[in-house]
C-alpha cells in the first residue's frame, strides 16, 4: 500500500433533517476503492441512517436510479443515535466503472442536525519513503521501497512538508498558559524537544487528580486534515507512578472539544511522543473540536489520587501531521520530525540528508540511559557515538544489546564497558572496529543502558542509513 491521498469535501452542510424520506447529497469524485464518511450529529440524534448510492459516469450524466438496498453500496449505521462526530468506512466503490458518485441518506427519526463530510481517498505509487527523519517519516504506508523510490518520495514529502503538519501550540511560552486542576509554578524549561524551551508545571497542592495548563490560542483552521491524520505532542513524565493517563484537548473552550488518552501502560518517564488518528478520541464535550476554528488547548496529567505532589511535569509541542507522514515514531524520531515542522529550511537539509542515506537518532539526557531504537527498516548501522560532560568516576558499566527479531537464541550482549576506566568522556564504536553488526533488519533493536548514578550529562547518537 502506497500513500493516501485525497481530500475532505462536505457534501450535505450542517442542516436540520428534513424529514424521513430519502435526502440526495452532493456528488464527489470517486478516487479509490475506499472512503471515509464523517458525519456530525447535533440536537436529538437521528436514530440510524441508511446510506444509499447513486452512480454515473461523469459528472454530467444523469444519475442512475438507487441502487438496491442490498447491494455493497448501501450502509445503515446505528450509532448515530445521539450528537457526536462519527466516523464510517465505505468500501468498494471501484466494483462498478464509475468516475462520480452521489450518496443519500435516510434518518429512521427526525429529531436533530447532520452534516456529512467525505474523504475518498487513493494510494498513490507502490514504493513509499523506507528511510526517515530520526525513523518518523518512515512507513509512509506499507513499505518496500528501494533507496531511488524512497529519495523521490522524499523529495516531495519534503516538499510539501509545511502543509502536511501545523503546530496548534508550540509551547514557547508558559505565560500563554493557565493552571487546569492542581497545577503551579508554570515556567519554562530549557529541557525541550523543540524549539528552544518547553512549558513546566508542578502539582503541588494535593487537591486534585487533574494537573495540567490550558491555552486560549488564535484561531487554527486545521479542517485540511482528514479523519485519518494525527494528533500529536511531547509530554515529560518525571514518572508514571500514580499516573493513570496523559490527555489533550482541543476545541473551542474548555466546554467544547474533543480528548485525546494516552494511558500509563503507554507511557515510560521521561520524554512521550504521543499520538493518536483524529477519529481515536477517548472523550467528546458540546460540539467537539471544530476543524475550521480551533481556539483551545488543553495537555494534561491524570492521577489515580489527589492527594499526591509532583513536579517537572512537561510539554512541548500541540501538533497536527498528516497521516502520510507519521506511523509509529519514537520519541527520538518525533524531535526530528517536530525540528522540521519548526523551520522549512530544516526540513529540507534534513530531509535532503535522508535522501542521500544517512540518519541520525540523537537521545541526550542526565539521568539513566535505559534507552531502545525503533528500527522500522532493514538499516546499515554507521556508528554509534556516546559523549559525556564529565568523565565518571564511579565503576558503572555502559551497556549495549542485541534484541533480536528472530527471538531470544538471537539476542546478543555487543558491549559492556566500564566508562569509569581511564576516565572515559566519548566512545565511539563502528562496525568495522567493534564487535557491531552492520546489518539490522525491521524489528532488530538496539538496547543501551548505563546507570549514571552521578547525574552526568550525556549524549548518545545512532547513525543508520538505508540498504
Amino acid at each position: 500500500m502506497g500513500i493516501r491521498t485525497g481530500i475532505i469535501k462536505t457534501i450535505y452542510p450542517d442542516t436540520t433533517i428534513p424529514g424521513l424520506a430519502v435526502v440526495p447529497m452532493e456528488s464527489f469524485e470517486v478516487k479509490g476503492n475506499t472512503a471515509l464518511l464523517e458525519v456530525k450529529i447535533a440536537g436529538g440524534g437521528c436514530g440510524s441512517l441508511t446510506f444509499t448510492a447513486e452512480k454515473s459516469i461523469d459528472r454530467e450524466a444523469t444519475y442512475a436510479k438507487v441502487i438496491d438496498r442490498n447491494s455493497p453500496w448501501s450502509m445503515t449505521v446505528t450509532e448515530v443515535n445521539a450528537p457526536g462526530l462519527y466516523i464510517f468506512e465505505l468500501q468498494g466503490l471501484k466494483m462498478f466503472p464509475v468516475d462520480f458518485m452521489r450518496l443519500s441518506y435516510q434518518a429512521e427519526i427526525q429529531a436533530g442536525d447532520v452534516e456529512v463530510k467525505v474523504f475518498n481517498y487513493q494510494e498513490t505509487g507502490g514504493a513509499s519513503v523506507h528511510s526517515s527523519i530520526g525513523d518518523v517519516i518512515a512507513d509512509m504506508g506499507d513499505i518496500d521501497a528501494n533507496t531511488a523510490a524512497s529519495a523521490a518520495s522524499l523529495a516531495i514529502i519534503a516538499a510539501n512538508l509545511p502543509s502536511l503538519s501545523m503546530f496548534v501550540q508550540e509551547c514557547e511560552d508558559a505565560t500563554d498558559f493557565a493552571a487546569v486542576g492542581d497545577a503551579g509554578n508554570l515556567a519554562d524549561d530549557t529541557e525541550h524537544v523543540t524549539g528552544t524551551v518547553s512549558v513546566e508545571w508542578d502539582k503541588p497542592n494535593r487537591t486534585d487528580v487533574v494537573s495540567g495548563v490550558d491555552d486560549t490560542i488564535p484561531a487554527v483552521d486545521l479542517s485540511a486534515f482528514s479523519p485519518s491524520d494525527y494528533i500529536t505532542a511531547c509530554f515529560f513524565l518525571p514518572g508514571v507512578t500514580n499516573v493513570v493517563k496523559v490527555y489533550l484537548q482541543v476545541g473551542t473552550d474548555n466546554a467544547n472539544y474533543t480528548q485525546w488518552d494516552w494511558v500509563v501502560a503507554d507511557l515510560v518517564t521521561g520524554w512521550n511522543f504521543v499520538k493518536a488518528r483524529l477519529t481515536d478520541y477517548a472523550a467528546l464535550a458540546g460540539t467537539g473540536m471544530q476543524q475550521g476554528v480551533v481556539t483551545y488547548v488543553q495537555a494534561a496529567f491524570e492521577y489515580d489520587v489527589a492527594a499526591i505532589a509532583k513536579n517537572d511535569m512537561k510539554v512541548d509541542h500541540i501538533a497536527f501531521v498528516t497521516a502520510e507522514v507519521i506511523n509509529d515514531p519514537s520519541t527520538a524520531a518525533a524531535v526530528a520530525l517536530l525540528t522540521t515542522i519548526d523551520a522549512d529550511t530544516s526540513a529540507l537539509a534534513a530531509a535532503a540528508a535522508v535522501a542521500a542515506g544517512l540518519d541520525t537518532d540523537p537521545q541526550t539526557g542526565t539521568g539513566a540511559i535505559a534507552y531502545t531504537t525503533s528500527f522500522a527498516a532493514d538499516l546499515e548501522l554507521v556508528s554509534i557515538m556516546l559523549h559525556l560532560d564529565i568523565a565518571g568516576t564511579t565503576a558503572e558499566d555502559f551497556e549495549i544489546d542485541l534484541d533480536s527479531l528472530a527471538g531470544a537464541t538471537y539476542d546478543a550482549n555487543l558491549l559492556t564497558l566500564d566508562l569509569s576506566d581511564d576516565s572515559l568522556v566519548d566512545v565511539v564504536l563502528t562496525p568495522e572496529d567493534d564487535a557491531l553488526p552492520k546489518y539490522l533488519v525491521a524489528g532488530d533493536e538496539l538496547k543501551f543502558t548505563w546507570p549514571n548514578t552521578e547525574g552526568r550529562t550525556w549524549t548518545l547518537r545512532i547513525v543508520v542509513k538505508g540498504v
